[in-house]
């Protein structure tokens, strides 16, 4: 039995340790899960421009679940989201298969761009996972952190605080990169 089935869409935020996140869903998934922002409007702004759903709902079940299991992922308890339903239309095909791949990333793991595109049998298309990262709606559902630079250098982070919040995020979760103190 499908438990997404009759759930209408809607957002939410809620507090972690690393500050305001927000979370969107639909019927059929988790449509964006927003990082902290430098406040917590422009948290939402966020998280709505990139769901696209404007309605704010009480989540159901299965969503207060998620936001429980990220609040003590964040703690350093770290939680396997890999099974989580995702509701992200409109991306790339290539994102679609990135994003598939990250998701195997276990916690505490990183890889580097240029592994997570030989994982893909695509050795030439780094730069081109490395852009799908930056565009990944669902962070910490999607690991985009535990994707790395050569040689194991931090690479980007297109979160608010950038690499800053990358290191902070790793260090939750025990990975450090090359350059990461």
């Amino acid at each position: 039995m499908n438990v997404l089935k009759n759930l209408t869409a809607g957002h939410a935020l809620f507090e972690t340790v690393i500050g305001c996140c927000g979370i969107a869903w639909t019927k059929n998934g988790v449509r964006a899960l927003q990082l902290p922002e430098a406040n917590r409007k422009k948290t939402l702004e966020k998280l709505l421009s990139r769901a696209g759903l404007p309605e704010k709902s009480r989540p159901p079940s299965w969503a207060r679940r998620l936001i429980r299991n990220i609040q003590t992922h964040l703690k350093g308890n770290t939680r396997d989201f890999s099974g989580i339903p995702l509701d992200i239309p409109d991306i790339p095909p290539f994102y679609g298969l990135v994003y598939k791949a990250a998701r195997s990333i276990p916690s505490g793991s990183a890889c580097t761009y240029g592994e997570l595109a030989e994982k893909l049998r695509r050795p030439r298309s780094a730069r081109a996972v490395g852009q799908a990262m930056a565009k990944n709606p669902v962070p910490i559902i999607i690991p985009c952190h535990r994707v790395l630079g050569a040689g194991g250098n931090l690479g980007g982070f297109s979160a608010f605080r950038g690499l800053a919040m990358k290191k902070k995020l790793l260090r939750i979760e025990k990975v450090r990169g090359k350059n990461q103190k």
